[in-house]
């Protein structure tokens, strides 16, 4: 795991949504010593539900089938799709599991000592054409099957990437917070290529 400055720690901000503020027409100033590598681009918030499964972080039989199930795929991707991707969700999102790019690092709770619940992830990536509707993968820069990155048109690029920004080798920043205990403490953890 990587180390941060105090800069580069979450700010987790509960507020009553009755007593929120009309929207503000600009968003606020960056702060002086924002790094610009970890400043979303602006872009329009179009969050969509899904069901997210366990991989990495399933239980260890479960884990164990999935993992056997993968090897044909570790190297010849072009066979079919992973169970990673299939199961996780990549990108940016609330709740679910992390994507992680290495093992699983779920913190404990510094208050109780119990467990802490996974509540945002970060990423640079937001996976490729099989997280988008096939009609719409001409739109979005796939000819459709498997295509190496290298190939991808320019929009299949931006797609990837929407935010453009990169924590560190485009890895993520998985925030979690304790729902046991009051004001639901947080934790994070980051981690990359």
């Amino acid at each position: 795991m990587e180390e941060f400055h105090a800069l580069d720690r979450p700010l987790l901000l509960w507020r009553d949504s009755t007593a929120l503020d009309p929207l503000l027409e600009l968003p606020p100033a960056l702060h002086p010593d924002a790094d610009d590598n970890v400043v979303p681009r602006p872009c329009v918030l179009d969050p969509e539900p899904v069901t997210d499964y366990p991989y990495t972080d399933a239980p260890e039989e479960l884990r164990e089938r999935l993992f056997a199930h993968d090897e044909p795929f570790v190297e010849e991707e072009e066979e079919g799709w992973s169970m990673w991707d299939l199961l996780i969700v990549p990108g940016c999102k609330v709740d679910g599991f992390p994507s992680w790019t290495h093992d699983p690092d779920w913190p404990t709770c510094e208050r109780c000592g119990g467990g802490t619940e996974h509540l945002v992830t970060l990423t640079g990536w937001e996976g490729d054409r099989n997280w988008i509707p096939r009609e719409e993968w001409a739109v979005n820069g796939y000819a459709g099957g498997i295509e190496p990155a290298a190939s991808q048109g320019p929009e299949a690029r931006a797609n990837r990437g929407p935010l453009d920004v990169s924590f560190g080798d485009n890895g993520g920043f998985y925030v979690f917070t304790c729902t046991a205990c009051p004001g639901m403490p947080l934790d994070f953890r980051s981690d990359c290529h």
